[in-house]
């Protein structure tokens, strides 16, 4: 029975005829591919696969020599280029999973991820596009091209210009439940609903949003504080009112906003590092030996301020001590015991909280495709690193080397100066090409 519609009406219309195979056809015979063939093609109509495989188990030397995965991947491929994909998909996972060792699995397996992939289930088409990767020889450069091709496209997707955001420079990204909010260097304030996809757009306007020129976001229970670079204000969700709430803070040039220990710090340039005590509502200025500040960070008993122009500072012990003097820094994270701070053209340099002393100073010799570094994120044994001009870089732990995103696998540009990590996601906020959204396999395939 060569055409797959025919066999499935059928099916439909004489079940009991279309069962032609029955084991004694099979017992002292040599069973070929064509034959093995016509068979899946029977039982996965009639879904009694089962039952073939009981056949091998009993019957093992009438099947010897046949490949199966071949036999299940050429019938599969009838049944996708006929658009039957369910009954494609059963001969394709029955082929996949089969016990043997077949380069037909490679097949198997990127065809299970494009049936995946039109079913909107990124998820399995991302796991099954993995196993092609993993299983497919390097001699075909056009199979492996397509191969990859396909990954791009099932694990990335985009927010920019063509989705409706006004600018594609992003400053941060940060979720709230079913929202995810995007700051944006000269576009304001977006506000995406995942369950309606819809967007919100929060712009400059008198009893709104100070200026379009966002520079990072916190979310705080009700409330959405936005540093800017005309100054401090926050977003109450509930009333959906604006307001200013800290005089000093009005017209500063506000760099960075990090909630810690009921605290919410707010990082300027030219002003130094103020934080609000949550549980009072009072504000107090912290920091004032270096006016621009770019993060801060609480590590045990230590908090740790990087600077733009006066290197890294740290309060310990009721006083404050400086480290790497002079150098630009603008970004740091903790991962596996030590402090790591990025800087803007010398790449990263870890620090020992216990002494208080640099240990080392990742450049590009070490494997950074580039020494200014914007983002960092740590994330399952692994810091996720954005740079300017290079792309992601991504450091494992337990191999004490990089691996890269770049543009070539779907990053929207080589300038990345925020990452923010969900579930299996991990969001690129770039420069010029908006934010990239990369669906990872539990971040082993990054």
């Amino acid at each position: 029975m060569k055409n797959p519609r025919i066999l499935v009406l059928l099916c439909l219309c004489f079940p009991l005829m279309l069962f032609g195979w029955k084991a004694e056809d099979v017992k002292d015979k040599k069973i070929t591919l064509v034959q093995l063939k016509e068979m899946i093609r029977e039982m996965v109509v009639i879904d009694q696969l089962k039952e073939l495989e009981r056949w091998k188990k009993v019957y093992p030397d009438s099947f010897a020599g046949i490949d199966w995965v071949q036999a299940y991947s050429e019938v599969g491929k009838e049944y996708y280029d006929q658009k039957l994909e369910m009954l494609a998909l059963k001969a394709y996972l029955k082929g996949y999973e089969w016990f043997d060792e077949s380069p037909y699995k490679a097949d198997c397996a990127f065809y299970l991820a494009k049936i995946f992939y039109k079913q909107g289930n990124r998820e399995s088409a991302l796991y099954y596009i993995n196993r092609a990767l993993l299983t497919m020889g390097t001699n075909d450069k056009a199979l492996m091209k397509q191969t990859l091709d396909l990954k791009k496209r099932i694990s990335w997707h985009y927010f920019s210009k063509f989705e409706g955001l006004p600018d594609n420079s992003i400053c941060d990204i940060e979720f709230d439940g079913d929202d995810v909010w995007i700051g944006m260097w000269t576009g304001g304030l977006a506000r995406f609903t995942r369950s309606s996809l819809t967007m919100a757009l929060f712009r400059q306007k008198p009893g709104g949003l100070i200026t379009d020129h966002v520079r990072d976001i916190e979310i705080i229970d009700r409330f959405v504080w936005v540093a800017t670079y005309g100054g401090l204000c926050r977003y109450d969700k509930k009333t959906g009112l604006w307001d200013r709430p800290y005089g000093t803070l009005k017209s500063a040039v506000i760099k960075r906003l990090k909630q810690i220990d009921g605290r919410l710090y707010v990082a300027t340039i030219g002003k130094g590092l103020f934080y609000l005590d949550l549980a009072t509502q009072q504000w107090y200025p912290f920091f004032t030996l270096a006016p621009n500040v770019t993060d801060v960070l609480h590590s045990g008993k230590t908090i740790y301020i990087s600077t733009l122009d006066s290197g890294i500072y740290f309060y310990k012990d009721g006083q404050f001590k400086q480290l790497l003097p002079g150098k630009s820094f603008k970004c740091m994270i903790e991962f596996e015991g030590k402090v790591w701070a990025g800087s803007y053209g010398e790449g990263i340099y870890l620090i020992d909280p216990a002494k208080d002393e640099v240990t080392a100073n990742l450049k590009k010799k070490n494997g950074l495709t580039s020494e200014y570094i914007e983002a960092m994120c740590p994330i399952e044994g692994k810091v996720i690193i954005g740079t300017i001009s290079g792309g992601a870089n991504v450091y494992h732990s337990d191999k004490s080397n990089f691996t890269y995103i770049n543009v070539l696998q779907g990053l929207p540009s080589p300038d990345v100066v925020e990452i923010a990590v969900e579930k299996q996601w991990v969001w690129f906020g770039t420069l010029s090409g908006g934010v990239g959204v990369l669906l990872t396999e539990n971040f082993k395939d990054i």
